[in-house]
C-alpha cells in the first residue's frame, strides 16, 4: 500500500473512531467512580426472586445493577443522574447513561469506517462478525484500519476543541 491515498470519507470516518475511543477512555473512569461509590454506600442485595438462584449478595459491580429489586434500582438509577449532572456529563435525554452513549457512537463510528473501508478492503460487518474469533477479528481490524489511517488525520486538537458526547455524535455520517 505504499501509494495508497484515503478517500476523505475514509479520513472522516477514521477520525470519528480516533475521537469516540477518547471520549469513552476519558468518561469511562468518571462514571465507573461514581457508580461504584454509590453501590458501594447503599449497599443494596439482589432481590428476592433470584436469591433461590444466587447467593444473597451485596451488589457492587455496576454490571449487576438489574439484580436489584425495582425500588433500589430506582434510588441508584436517581443517585447516579445526580452524579451525572455533577460531573458535567451532558447527555441528549435524562434516562440516557453517559458511557453507554459514548460507547454506542463508538461503535457507530467503527461501523462507519467498516463501511468507509469496503472497497479498499472488501470487508464488511457481517464478514468480520463470521469468521471464527468473531468480535476479536472485528477489533483487530479496526486497528489495522486506524494504523493505515494515522497518517492522514488532523491534529486532535483541530477535530474536537470539545470533546463531548454532541461533538462525537456531529462527527458520524449521517
Amino acid at each position: 500500500m505504499k501509494n495508497f491515498e484515503p478517500s476523505a470519507a475514509m479520513v472522516a470516518a477514521a477520525e470519528a473512531v480516533f475521537m469516540t475511543m477518547a471520549l469513552v477512555q476519558t468518561i469511562r473512569p468518571v462514571v465507573m467512580k461514581y457508580q461504584t461509590d454509590i453501590l458501594a454506600a447503599g449497599q443494596w442485595h439482589i432481590r428476592e426472586a433470584f436469591i433461590a438462584r444466587l447467593e444473597d449478595k451485596v451488589i457492587l459491580d455496576p454490571a449487576q445493577s438489574y439484580l436489584m429489586s425495582e425500588e433500589d434500582f430506582a434510588n441508584y438509577d436517581r443517585q447516579c443522574k445526580d452524579a451525572c449532572d455533577k460531573a458535567g456529563l451532558v447527555v441528549e435525554h435524562p434516562d440516557q447513561c453517559p458511557l453507554l452513549v459514548a460507547e454506542e457512537l463508538q461503535r457507530l463510528a467503527e461501523r462507519a469506517l467498516i463501511d468507509a473501508m469496503v472497497d479498499v478492503a472488501k470487508m464488511t460487518h457481517e464478514k468480520l462478525l463470521s469468521f471464527g474469533d468473531g468480535l476479536k477479528s472485528y477489533r483487530k481490524y479496526i486497528d489495522l484500519t486506524l494504523k493505515l489511517l494515522v497518517p492522514f488525520i488532523r491534529d486532535t486538537a483541530s477535530l474536537m476543541p470539545q470533546p463531548t458526547l454532541a461533538a462525537a455524535r456531529r462527527m458520524l455520517p449521517r
